[in-house]
């Protein structure tokens, strides 16, 4: 809700989507579905003609799921990729990350519990490539082609293992490539997803000053208030 609270503060309509271990582990029957019904609303409410996005963590898979599903039927999704103004991605995790990040965020105190867990999903990536891990590969290859030709900014860490400073920077390096505007702040030592709880003040100025630059900030009060 503190990420919710920052951009109603400036006016924003906030859409929350949330993936389970479970949807993500079987994306046929979960991720896709998911990222289908959030396409629906976002289809099914046109009036809002600025959309931006911000991912954590899966959240860049789960919109690589949303590209795809576009992509796959361009006609019944038009016009959506032209009403997103910007993006924000926030400790993204790439495929070769999820048997690393999910562990940590189903068992985030228990080592024991990680490994076993992290072992299971070794295995059923090895072993469901039809039903989960060709759909991991091709959200992160649709992910990484560009097809949203808008500003991004990113967050990441040097400590964060999940989304690691290295897997964030060949996605911007792709994109800079296909000239998409990049933006990426880079702290030092704050853990997976909580970039915005170590470092606050640095963490709004940086996202303040990307909607800056798009025209999206209505009210400069509520700014300083953060800083």
């Amino acid at each position: 809700m503190k990420f919710v609270n920052l951009y109603m503060e400036q006016g924003f309509d906030v859409a929350v989507v949330s993936l389970t271990p479970w949807q993500l582990m079987w994306p046929t029957k979960g991720s896709r579905l998911v990222a289908a019904d959030l396409l629906t609303f976002l289809k099914q409410n046109e009036s809002y003609q600025q959309i931006l996005l911000h991912g954590f963590s899966v959240g860049g898979y789960m919109w690589g799921e949303a590209l795809d599903l576009m992509e796959s039927n361009k006609e019944k999704y038009s016009g959506i990729v032209d009403r997103i103004v910007g993006q924000v991605w926030d400790s993204i995790a790439d495929v070769r990350e999820i048997p690393i990040g999910l562990p940590h965020a189903v068992f985030p105190k228990n080592v024991m519990l990680q490994s076993m867990f992290r072992k299971y999903i070794e295995y059923h990536m090895k072993t469901f490539y039809q039903q989960a891990t060709q759909h991991y590969i091709r959200s992160s290859q649709v992910f990484h082609s560009a097809s949203i030709r808008v500003p991004a900014l990113f967050f990441v860490s040097r400590s964060d293992p999940i989304g690691t400073v290295s897997s964030n920077l060949t996605l911007r390096d792709d994109w800079e490539s296909a000239g998409i505007k990049t933006y990426v702040k880079i702290f030092e030592e704050s853990p997976h997803v909580a970039h915005f709880y170590t470092y606050p003040k640095e963490y709004v100025a940086e996202l303040y000053a990307f909607l800056q630059k798009l025209n999206l900030i209505q009210n400069e009060e509520k700014i300083r208030s953060h800083l």
